[in-house]
């Protein structure tokens, strides 16, 4: 029996088993490249994905548990016989130690990994004008969106300011982008953005002596001389102009449909007649939302503690330097 133990121990058997763990981490990369619509966007943390429904596009993944399970073993049954050595050891126990610690830290980290995919959990969602509940942090809402462009016009970053009010009853405004997510509750729960806009929600408009109007919304009808103006849609042309659907409610007549072009330089196309009075297009009203992945991964505490201890184990194989007169 106690052979076996030791075998189950065998180094080579823990380097072999390392490498089939990077063999099958490459496969599941090629996987994710060859069956892009069958993985998310962003990989989940949980184990569920991958066994609701079973599917033999995820055999990497069943192959990467099972060798990780072994490798578990392997070094489980390496740190204790680390630690029964370290015990015999009376003099020079520095590399003992050290390689106590160092087994300690890979076997910290593969639980790490493991709680990780059973508690963790991952999902998409819209943070827009409206309080959004996020789970384990408490209530977002998204008040300004800016995106800035590379000199070609293409996408560089997107910025957004995110007001949260945390569960504990705390106040707190942060910046977010592709690369500085919102983290909270020392790293194990963030909100990392996806992508963001700024969706128009109405317009202003003002009448021929330049005066601005009430903003008119979709949920906000415009009432001017002689009837009620209603924004019905905001939809963009094959030449990516923005248009307007609006219904005019006289107070006598029938609705009448008209259609506004939201640009200013659009002469013509960017001022309508309602009732007796002709109104222009100044200036749309925009409101910012996000498309964010929120992410609980409670085994970040485990991942730190797992870092100190392999650091602690680097710096007693470092030797002392010999300083002769």
């Amino acid at each position: 029996m106690l052979n076996i133990i030791r075998s189950l121990g065998n180094r080579n058997y823990g380097l072999i088993l390392g490498f089939l763990i990077v063999l099958n981490l490459g496969c599941g990369s090629l996987m994710m490249n060859f069956f892009p619509d069958t993985y998310p966007r962003f990989a989940l943390l949980d184990f569920e994905f991958f066994f609701d429904p079973v599917s033999a596009v995820h055999f990497w993944f069943y192959s990467l548990i099972l060798v990780m399970s072994l490798f578990g073993i392997n070094i489980s049954v390496c740190t204790v016989e680390a630690f029964f050595r370290l015990l015999k050891t009376k003099t020079n126990r520095r590399r003992q130690v050290a390689a106590l610690l160092c087994h300690l830290s890979i076997l910290l980290a593969l639980v790490a990994h493991l709680h990780e995919g059973l508690a963790g959990k991952s999902q998409q969602m819209r943070i827009g004008s409206r309080s959004t509940n996020l789970p384990g942090i408490g209530r977002s809402l998204t008040e300004s969106v800016t995106m800035s462009t590379h000199p070609d016009g293409s996408l560089k970053d997107t910025q957004a300011v995110l007001a949260f009010e945390m569960l504990d009853g705390r106040s707190l405004k942060k910046i977010v982008s592709y690369n500085n997510p919102a983290i909270f509750n020392y790293g194990k729960d963030q909100v990392i953005i996806l992508h963001g806009e700024n969706k128009p929600v109405g317009l202003i408009l003002t009448d021929s002596k330049g005066n601005k109007q009430t903003p008119l919304t979709f949920k906000s009808p415009l009432s001017l001389a002689g009837g009620v103006l209603i924004l019905n849609k905001i939809f963009p042309t094959q030449h990516n102009v923005l248009f307007a659907a609006l219904t005019w409610v006289p107070e006598k007549n029938p609705r009448k449909p008209l259609y506004l072009a939201l640009d200013r330089r659009f002469q013509g196309h960017n001022q309508i007649i309602a009732g007796p009075n002709g109104y222009r297009f100044e200036k749309t009203i925009e409101q910012g939302m996000i498309h964010a992945m929120v992410r609980h991964n409670p085994s970040i505490p485990y991942m730190l503690v797992s870092l100190l201890l392999l650091a602690a184990g680097c710096v007693l194989l470092i030797r002392r330097p010999r300083f002769f007169i």
